[in-house]
């Protein structure tokens, strides 16, 4: 990594698409087999996960056409213009309030599971804060190398849990699966609306986009970045109900980390593969917390300019950690899920109308 004053800040509309799928994919990819099955019967969940993330392709490509109006112009520049500048000071800060909430529950969340099913005997605190630290260290460096380190990890996250999927096959039933379309409206409303709330990691295209050096296809690029990370999260539900059935899944608390239990190598080559794709998770949910942390950095620097990157870290950091420490136990982190799940998606969609319909009212000519 670069130093403390790397300007450089550029990065491909690829890296783009790669950091959208796993922002996208975040901690869910682990529950939302469960999520969906306690909504819906038989296998009938894909209708909602397709419906779902066919919505979240059509938004991500809105917001990205949008944003794209404003090349290499920041969120709180191009929102300035747009809505006013103490406006867009207030709908900034409700970002980084976001952000940071995002960030620490994420820490939370890893730190949760891993003593769950590795260290049964480390205070949470303690590896929240081993975490973290890793975390301050990457969001310290140059903005870029997030990027990259999301271009090395991806490849090795999707290969082994493709894998694991396909390994799971043989313990697939067909009448686990079948018959199909048993949900009524209702179910199916409800497997959307969770499925749309999965992909509430779209949202960072309006911030990053005004890093791409060639944003001209930004918006197919995102739209496609949702679309992997759809297909992904689609596999994972049918083999979940292919191996367990809807019922069982729905009372699974981790289904993905169970179904990979389920594989059994000859030779007992692998007696936890459960472990190696918990491994992989943990990518996942470094990246998308780096990425959380770095946000709310690049838009605290936006609001305050004199600021340097290293001191707002430092600032954000305790404040992250002391979050993360509030949620008693899992129930509660549990309940701040189902508002994060609700809430984040809601603001985004304003902010968005908002921008979209004062951009419509004042028209280019008015802008930049």
């Amino acid at each position: 990594m670069t130093s403390f004053n790397s300007v450089d800040e550029h990065i491909s509309e690829y890296e783009l698409m790669l950091l959208v799928t796993t922002n996208t994919l975040g901690v869910l990819i682990l529950s939302l087999p469960r999520l969906i099955a306690n909504k819906t019967i038989s296998s009938d969940g894909w209708i909602g996960i397709v419906i779902g993330g066919g919505l979240a392709c059509l938004f991500s490509w809105m917001i990205a056409k949008l944003v794209c109006k404003f090349p290499r112009q920041s969120f709180f520049s191009f929102s300035a213009q747009l809505l006013s500048k103490p406006v867009a000071i207030i709908l900034t800060f409700l970002f980084i309030i976001q952000y940071i909430l995002t960030s620490s529950y994420h820490a939370r969340v890893l730190s949760e599971l891993s003593r769950q099913y590795l260290f049964d005997r480390t205070p949470i605190e303690v590896l929240c804060l081993a975490f973290l630290l890793v975390v301050v260290y990457a969001v310290s460096e140059s903005r870029v190398g997030i990027f990259r380190v999301n271009v090395l990890f991806l490849p090795i996250i999707i290969g082994i849990t493709v894998m694991v999927l396909i390994f799971s096959l043989g313990s697939a039933e067909a009448q686990n699966i079948f018959p199909v379309f048993q949900t009524d409206i209702q179910g199916y409303f409800h497997a959307t609306s969770i499925s749309f709330q999965a992909f509430i990691g779209l949202g960072i295209v309006l911030f990053y986009i005004s890093l791409v050096e060639k944003p001209k296809n930004a918006p197919k690029i995102t739209a496609l970045g949702v679309f992997w990370a759809m297909l992904l999260y689609l596999v994972t539900y049918i083999v979940c109900i292919g191996v367990f059935g809807n019922i069982t899944t729905s009372n699974i608390m981790y289904p993905t980390l169970e179904v990979a239990k389920s594989i059994q190598f000859p030779g007992g080559l692998f007696e936890r593969f459960d472990s190696v794709l918990f491994s992989v998770w943990v990518m996942t949910v470094f990246i998308t917390c780096l990425i959380a942390f770095d946000i709310a950095v690049m838009l605290f620097q936006l609001i305050f300019s004199k600021m340097k990157k290293i001191n707002i870290v430092l600032l954000l950091s305790p404040i992250i950690y002391f979050l993360s420490m509030i949620p008693e136990d899992y129930i509660e982190l549990m309940e701040i899920t189902s508002f994060f799940n609700y809430f984040i998606p809601t603001y985004l969609f304003i902010v968005f109308v908002l921008l979209a319909v004062a951009y419509k009212k004042k028209g280019m000519k008015h802008i930049g």
